[in-house]
């Protein structure tokens, strides 16, 4: 429960935790929340901490991710995160360290800090990629580290969302009113209660409304979201209330529809970039592509509907973000290359077929380095395609003396075949196949097939382990920011990591 859970330690002091053990047990002795803190969480802590060290020696390809959070007690930590995939392609994610930043979040200060928990876990020159959100202090941070560096996709989405709304006046006030009108719901007993009963009078979804955050733009969607759901009941109660100033007019309602229909594909893409339990970074080239498309779309409505002049306006300014934040995209070899060594994807998603093809021959290329220690569990014995030729001490037998020549010339043709021409042989056999579903998984792919493409699995495991945001740390903090703050407000800094690590990675 202290570490799975993240309960304070003080827990095996409370008396009905006690009574509910003794129940359990009454011959077991609950260890006292100094043992636990200073014996039993270091312990834990250290022997996890080996294991994983054990494990990520025999990994090649690692990514990672890191994000700073302020706890309440205004106390910094950066979190750093670790995904690969291992021998049987399952992707794993682990919680390196939680640290305290003590001085200010500058560049050197982060770079110094990723520098000491790579060197900390050996993994410095497996680090094949960095996952940070958009702050200049981080991706300066990266640089000075010398890794390589994508930003959040999902960060960067929100820019786009956010600074599409910010452009249009309307839009932009409508959603403060809206904000209004929950915080006044949020902040009056009388108020909620009186939404409850006309909820369950009408028959209403029995759902609360909804606050949005400035830092998720797809908390703002879902305030809109609720309201439109909610909407008759909460001009009822404003009205039996006397705040009639608060109601939303019947084109201000249309408004918000159209504004949530034209921002449910970004939510989609939102949530669907963010699960840490399935290759993302393929992702973001088809994603990209397809926000484009819809927005595209959406500007040229049929002549025969009425659509609001802010709903095209809102499309403009999408369109205007996704050209100015994702016209990066395929050019960047590291987008690029997972998305075309995803099977269900390859070369399909990209709009310019130059730049997929310019991936095409670097990953080629890079597959002509893969190291031959690499590829020998690949070999399969006895290949019969290939003639033996008897050693000086083997008895030739009448066969071998017929067809020594032809045997001779075809085993030094074999060894001397150029991992050039492995290479390209395999890529032409990978892109030319069928693509999957979009619903398979590509681990299975590549786990079916690592005998038939052995350069190019190693390629795909390098690239496909990276995630596409930097939501891993993200969601450890949102964790940590209410209960680590909430019931340990005194806890260490130590003890903060070793209950986080433990709390993820066992």
């Amino acid at each position: 429960m202290i570490t799975t859970d993240l309960q304070p330690a003080s827990i095996v002091e409370d008396s009905g935790f006690q009574k509910f053990v003794s129940g359990l047990d009454p011959r077991y002795e609950l260890p006292s929340r100094r043992k636990i803190m200073r014996d039993k969480l270091p312990s834990a802590y250290n022997s996890a901490k080996a294991s994983l060290k054990k494990l990520l020696e025999e990994i090649e390809d690692i990514a990672l991710t890191t994000d700073i959070w302020t706890s309440r007690q205004t106390q910094a930590f950066m979190c750093v995160t670790a995904h690969f995939i291992n021998s049987d392609w399952v992707l794993k994610s682990h919680v390196l360290e939680t640290v305290q930043l003590k001085t200010a979040h500058t560049a050197d200060t982060i770079a110094s800090e990723l520098k000491r928990v790579a060197d900390e876990w050996s993994v410095g020159n497996k680090i094949r990629m960095i996952v940070t959100d958009n702050a200049s202090n981080m991706t300066r941070a990266v640089s000075l580290v010398g890794w390589r560096h994508i930003p959040c996709f999902a960060h960067t989405i929100n820019f786009v969302v956010t600074n599409s709304i910010s452009a249009i006046d309307d839009l932009k006030m409508l959603v403060k009113k809206v904000k209004g009108i929950v915080t006044f719901f949020h902040s009056s007993v009388k108020a909620s209660d009186k939404l409850a009963e006309i909820q369950i009078q009408n028959t209403i979804p029995e759902h609360k409304l909804i606050q949005d955050v400035d830092t998720r733009w797809n908390s703002s969607f879902y305030m809109l979201e609720r309201m439109i759901e909610q909407h008759d009941a909460v001009t009822t109660v404003l009205c039996l209330l006397g705040r009639n100033n608060l109601c939303l007019p019947p084109g201000e309602v249309t408004e918000m529809r159209q504004a949530v229909d034209t921002l449910r594909p970004f939510e989609l893409a939102t949530k669907e970039i963010s699960s840490d339990l399935h290759l993302s970074v393929s992702k973001i080239v088809p994603i990209s592509r397809m926000l484009m498309e819809v927005t595209a779309s959406e500007s040229r409505p049929d002549r025969s509907t009425t659509v609001k002049e802010d709903s095209l306006s809102l499309n403009v300014e999408l369109q205007l973000q996704i050209r100015k934040r994702f016209s990066y995209v395929e050019a960047n070899y590291s987008l690029a290359a997972p998305t075309f060594l995803d099977p269900r994807f390859k070369k399909v998603p990209f709009s310019n077929k130059a730049m997929a093809d310019q991936a095409q021959r670097r990953i080629e290329t890079e597959m002509c380095s893969v190291p031959q220690q690499n590829l020998a569990q690949f070999e399969e014995p006895d290949d019969p395609g290939i003639i033996h030729v008897p050693s000086p001490n083997e008895e030739p037998t009448e066969e071998a003396g017929l067809w020594s020549w032809f045997g001779k010339k075809a085993n030094h043709q074999e060894r001397h075949r150029t991992s050039v021409v492995d290479a390209a042989l395999e890529m032409r056999h990978y892109a030319e196949g069928k693509l999957m579903t979009r619903t398979d998984d590509p681990r299975e792919f590549w786990k079916m097939h690592s005998l038939e493409y052995p350069r190019l699995s190693a390629i795909a495991k390098k690239y496909l382990c990276i995630p596409a945001t930097s939501v891993p740390s993200e969601r450890l903090f949102s964790k940590a920011g209410e209960r680590v703050s909430a019931k340990r407000s005194r806890l260490k800094a130590k003890n903060i990591n070793m209950f986080l690590f433990l709390n993820k990675n066992t």
